[in-house]
């Protein structure tokens, strides 16, 4: 009978034993502390940032055509590049990189072409790479992205500056304002050669609100529509969404599936206010322009705005919240469980995660952008609770 009893404790103390590991791996939340804030004049429309080995800060300028560069204690160190069109100038920068080796990798989609700089040596490039036409197709290089995180084109599969993924998007003409537009990624490598000749992801491209005037018409980023989201892990899967519809998929180079990651839930409608509140942010847009439109208004929400891939392969997905100010970050592993949740009251969008910091975009009520340095904090649930 005794012995029963104390197999039957240490029974109990093995599964409650077990249930508190399960819960320790299971219950964490991820706090995020502000560590470093970048804002200067001197910058305009931030469109991507990118930290290289030694955590210096790189901030890519679409106004100023430039990039700036920041140590890791925030110190400018001086800008890279200028308008131009010879080498180490730029029209119009839609990407920046940094290989593993800390070479700079510039993308310009006006010019269709590639800069590399060699690590630290930022006067003049060691290399310039013509992008190459797609055959038969009326296809441009162009970018994805969205209004708060900035746009973007080119990825790094092997983060080594010899092999690159470049998104191609069509062009609007007159004849097909209400044709299907999609996205193609394809694999470039460093001769500026297409390594296959279909693109690795096709999806569809930004919605767009096109709006005839006269004898013309006009193409607009669609309030609340629908965007292409693509990320790159260490590894070069490739994870790829749309904003309307929570499902990541990650493939290979080669197009194959490797995981699917999607999460139930509830959609928010959008309210007349909340579309009012949004056009503010649109000079050349008016009510009237809206209810023009050629394509249909969005009735809600998209489920996020932006997704990342953590240096430790956890996805951060940028979900809405329902006032369209603010995110709250879901956390999922790379087997598409959710680990945490973590609340951002302004609209910060982060970009990149590395060694235990969080590097985001911050834009306020009038447009101005900032880059915002958090330090990782994880902690147990069941700590906090005691």
């Amino acid at each position: 009978m005794v012995y029963c009893f104390h197999k039957l404790v240490f029974t109990y103390l093995i599964f409650f034993s077990s249930y508190i590991c399960m819960s320790l791996q299971n219950n964490s939340k991820i706090n995020l502390k502000k560590d470093l804030v970048i804002n200067s004049s001197d910058i305009g429309n931030i469109n991507e940032v990118q930290i290289d080995g030694k955590g210096q800060i790189y901030i890519n300028d679409e106004i100023n055509t430039c990039i700036h560069l920041y140590s890791s204690n925030g110190k400018f160190i001086r800008k890279i590049g200028r308008k131009g069109k010879g080498p180490g100038e730029f029209q119009y920068i839609w990407g920046i990189k940094i290989t593993k080796g800390d070479s700079l990798v510039v993308y310009d989609g006006s010019l269709y072409r590639i800069t590399i700089y060699a690590p630290g040596k930022f006067d003049s490039p060691i290399k310039t790479i013509k992008l190459p036409p797609i055959e038969n197709k009326p296809d441009q290089p162009g970018v994805i992205g969205n209004i708060y995180s900035g746009s973007t084109g080119l990825w790094l599969p092997k983060n080594n500056g010899k092999e690159f993924l470049i998104i191609y998007n069509t062009s609007y003409s007159k004849n097909d304002l209400t044709q299907k537009r999609y996205s193609k990624l394809y694999r470039i490598d460093s001769k500026g050669t297409l390594i296959q000749k279909d693109p690795v992801v096709k999806i569809e491209d930004v919605e767009r609100l096109v709006v005839s005037s006269g004898g013309g018409f006009m193409v607009s980023r669609m309030p609340f529509g629908r965007i292409p989201v693509i990320c790159l892990n260490k590894d070069g899967i490739i994870y790829y969404a749309e904003t309307n519809n929570f499902k990541i998929t990650a493939i290979d180079l080669y197009g194959k599936k490797k995981n699917e990651i999607s999460y139930k839930i509830e959609r928010i409608f959008i309210r007349d206010k909340l579309w009012q509140n949004e056009l503010k942010n649109y000079d050349y847009l008016r009510q009237k322009d809206v209810e023009k439109s050629k394509m249909p208004l969005p009735k809600y929400l998209p489920f996020f705005d932006d997704f990342i891939i953590a240096d430790n392969d956890n996805i951060w997905v940028a979900v809405n919240e329902k006032d369209y100010r603010s995110y709250k970050y879901y956390v999922f592993n790379n087997q598409g469980k959710l680990i945490s949740t973590i609340p951002i009251l302004d609209k910060t969008v982060i970009k990149i995660i590395s060694k235990n910091f969080a590097y985001g975009i911050k834009t306020d009520d009038l447009g101005i952008q900032s880059i915002v340095r958090y330090k990782l904090e994880k902690k147990s649930l069941l700590t906090e609770k005691k």
